[in-house]
């Protein structure tokens, strides 16, 4: 294991967590385990704070939603004395990196080629996997900071929801809705004009650029393939933004029917009680796309 810079991080692989059970020179009393399965021996040990995460070394997996949790269980270790955390997962290269990176932007305000270049004057082997690269680019588009209203987080958590709808692995009751429009709080929202329902609110809604088509909602599109985030930092495009439709996150109501997909690829269902209102919406592997068709109702 080695440790990062003057930091309370130490970044691992399974065998320095392993040998933790026998040894424990370097005085950790928190470890992190990153990997497709916990240290066998830590339940029955009280000497070590313990946080597992499953999680394969896979561009699919997702850690950024997850973040947080790292970040109050490290805070922990830095709030105990003399504490120190082990990040770890199998090669000590990949899941444990970017979440020791994570951490470092979230508590240094650093930029994650920042972050990964610290860990690497310490650690030699960092090789987080290309997705793990882009959650770390959209944190730090983030500020460094957890954002529910960030429109790439959105647009992230979107495409996720997407990929899981078209896969048929989707648990609605689980899912991170966008929430009902309060009418008694002082915001904006939609609703129709026929039948007057609250449809959303203005913080539901999500930017998209003219001319791409579904690629616009393709969070992989703001960290460019090919593009290492140690080598240089991506810009953001400067396409010109669409205003001649509306697309949002899904929204609470939506449940009832995101049950009925069954892992369909791709979905069109009325939205309304009113008949005539042709509001719908498409799920594919890249988008929710809400929008009214042609008709002589419209929303305000």
């Amino acid at each position: 294991m080695d440790r990062i810079g003057d930091t309370i991080l130490y970044v691992g692989d399974r065998d320095s967590a392993e040998s933790l059970q026998r040894r424990n020179d370097a005085k950790i009393t928190h470890i992190v385990t990153v990997e497709n399965s916990p240290l066998k021996w830590i339940k029955e040990d009280d000497r070590y704070k313990y946080l597992y995460h499953q999680c394969l070394d896979m561009e699919f997996e997702d850690l950024l939603s997850h973040f947080e949790k790292f970040f109050t269980f490290i805070d922990d270790a830095a709030s105990t004395p003399d504490g120190k955390v082990l990040i770890h997962c199998f090669a000590g290269m990949s899941r444990s990196v970017t979440i020791t990176a994570a951490y470092l932007m979230y508590k240094e305000k650093i930029s994650a080629k920042s972050a990964l270049k610290k860990i690497a004057e310490s650690r030699g082997r960092v090789r987080p996997n290309d997705g793990f690269l882009r959650q770390l680019h959209i944190f730090n588009q983030m500020g460094g900071e957890m954002d529910d209203y960030c429109p790439v987080y959105k647009t992230y958590k979107l495409k996720r929801l997407a990929e899981n709808v078209q896969s048929g692995n989707m648990d609605v009751d689980k899912l991170d809705l966008a929430s009902e429009v309060d009418k008694s709080k002082s915001e904006n929202y939609y609703k129709c004009m026929k039948c007057r329902r609250p449809l959303f609110r203005t913080s539901s809604l999500l930017v998209h650029t003219m001319g791409v088509g579904e690629a616009a909602f393709d969070w992989r599109a703001w960290f460019p393939a090919g593009k290492s985030l140690t080598e240089e930092e991506n810009n953001d495009d400067e396409d010109t933004v669409c205003d001649k439709s509306i697309f949002i996150e899904p929204v609470q109501w939506m449940a009832g029917i995101l049950n009925q997909l069954e892992g369909k690829a791709k979905v069109m269902v009325c939205l309304t009680k009113c008949q005539t209102d042709r509001l719908s919406f498409t799920v594919s592997a890249n988008l929710f796309k809400h929008n009214y068709e042609r008709c002589s109702y419209k929303f305000d």
